[in-house]
């Protein structure tokens, strides 16, 4: 059924023919401008964020130290309470399946302080071994960046563990093969930690 003309509440003597002129009632009228304006505004907003330059990120060369462990529960808890009970600040931890058991990854905040808490807690450590922490302005790509700057090198990402880090915030974990290190380093701009 096609209607010619509409009901008196949509408009008196509104026609299909007006429509297609664009001759809309006032109300339709300004609840389409109302809405094309938060369109645009937030269209806008998202464009404007993703064309601002973004602040560069930060990338640090550090040191990690790392442990092998049973993969059972209360390992990796056993091991940062007694980091947190003597005061012993890390950057970054991970830690992951490894063989039957585990491995726990370590950045220190303070290596020396680290490796003296290690020794006398008489912890089995491996390292210190070299990794890069990334922190930046959180943004689509941010991570394929990284590696894609590092594949045209023909430098291999061994592993990486990257979040949000919230507030707008990301931040990575990046390993290389130790051979790779100083040319990644030197690649990415990375700060000696």
């Amino acid at each position: 059924m096609v209607i010619d003309q509409w009901p008196a509440a949509a408009g008196e003597g509104l026609t299909t023919d007006t429509l297609r002129r664009g001759a809309y009632p006032a109300h339709l009228s300004s609840a389409a401008a109302n809405f094309t304006n938060r369109f645009s505004e937030a269209l806008g907003t998202e464009l404007e964020a993703w064309r601002r330059p973004t602040m560069a990120d930060t990338i640090q060369r550090v040191e990690y130290f790392y442990l092998q462990v049973p993969n059972k529960a209360g390992e990796g808890s056993r091991f940062l309470t007694a980091l947190h009970e003597a005061g012993i600040n890390l950057l970054a931890f991970s830690g992951f399946p490894e063989g039957r058991g585990s491995q726990l990854d370590f950045i220190p905040a303070d290596p020396a302080a680290f490796k003296q808490f290690a020794r006398t807690a008489k912890w089995k450590l491996t390292g210190p071994k070299r990794a890069f922490l990334v922190s930046g302005e959180e943004r689509v790509g941010a991570v394929a960046e990284l590696h894609r700057k590092l594949a045209e090198a023909k430098i291999n990402v061994t592993a990486i563990d990257a979040v949000c880090a919230g507030a707008g915030r990301y931040g990575a974990i990046l390993w290389v093969a130790p051979r790779d290190v100083s040319k990644a380093a030197k690649l990415l701009g990375a700060a000696e930690n």
